[in-house]
């Protein structure tokens, strides 16, 4: 009887400890599976947004629309855009793109083109942000996500396919630089 009692007092003791190491390491693991979802909407992160000042220009190749499929379009200090599938309907065009950021306990960032806000009721508000341009023309846009990923997110345009085929240059302006910092205290 006595040895049930110590083995019980033990696997207590024991489970009081897990206990005690989740809740001090909730925040490590809302972040692992979360990611940066769980920065925006945490209330001990600032949130900045900066407009990337330079324009990204690439070609597609209209020909193999496949070897466009993860060409990775911009990079910068860990954040990525790429081209995630290109589709072809009728005589259009539809390019999407994903956005890959950077995160751990202290900092996050993202270089997007939707821009993803916290409203006072703590929903998050997503929007296009960026443009996408053929020449001068300005492509109409198609679709955007929320943060979907654990590091980021969606946004597709609309493109001519007379206008791609003739040019086959694609500029993207005013990019979105997402900054999420842990404030200390």
């Amino acid at each position: 009887m006595n040895r049930r009692k110590n083995i019980l007092i033990i696997f207590l003791l024991i489970l009081q400890v897990v206990s005690v190491c989740i809740f001090y390491n909730i925040d490590k693991i809302k972040l692992m599976q979360e990611g940066l979802r769980y920065q925006l909407f945490n209330m001990n992160y600032s949130i900045s947004f900066q407009t990337i000042d330079s324009d990204v220009n690439f070609d597609i190749d209209i020909n193999k629309l496949d070897s466009n499929i993860h060409k990775i379009i911009y990079e910068n200090d860990g954040c990525t855009i790429m081209i995630d599938s290109i589709i072809k309907e009728n005589d259009k065009y539809i390019i999407y793109f994903s956005s890959h950021g950077t995160y751990n306990q202290q900092f996050g960032k993202l270089i997007t083109g939707v821009e993803h806000k916290i409203l006072p009721n703590k929903k998050i508000e997503d929007k296009i942000y960026t443009s996408c341009f053929i020449d001068d023309i300005e492509c109409q846009n198609y679709s955007f996500s929320g943060l979907n990923f654990k590091d980021g997110d969606e946004f597709s345009f609309i493109i001519d396919a007379k206008i791609l085929e003739s040019v086959k240059k694609v500029t993207l302006k005013n990019l979105l630089l997402i900054k999420m910092k842990k404030i200390q205290g």
